[in-house]
């Protein structure tokens, strides 16, 4: 499995605990994705890749339940299209 599809199982599995209200769950999917090792070139689609995960991983300091999910929600979304950008589908 490389590490696209690595990040797609993970940001479904995150998907799913959005639904169930599980912040602790989706934070453990949010740092598994933080150690996927993704290449080092620097194509604009891994520097976005980067960058999403980088704005993913800052979610976990959100205090506030609701916002947590709310933007956990959105950054995931947005990440998925960007790897559907690249070809991958779900």
């Amino acid at each position: 499995m490389d590490f696209k599809e690595e990040i797609i199982g993970r940001l479904i599995t995150i998907e799913t605990m959005i639904k169930n209200k599980n912040k602790n769950a989706c934070i453990d999917q949010i740092e598994k994705i933080a150690y996927i090792k993704i290449p080092k070139d620097s194509t604009d689609f891994i520097k976005k890749l980067r960058s999403d995960i980088s704005r993913l991983i800052n979610i976990i300091e959100e205090k506030d339940e609701d916002k947590f999910f709310e933007k956990l929600s959105k950054e995931a979304r947005s990440l998925l299209a960007l790897l559907e950008k690249m070809g991958l589908r779900l």
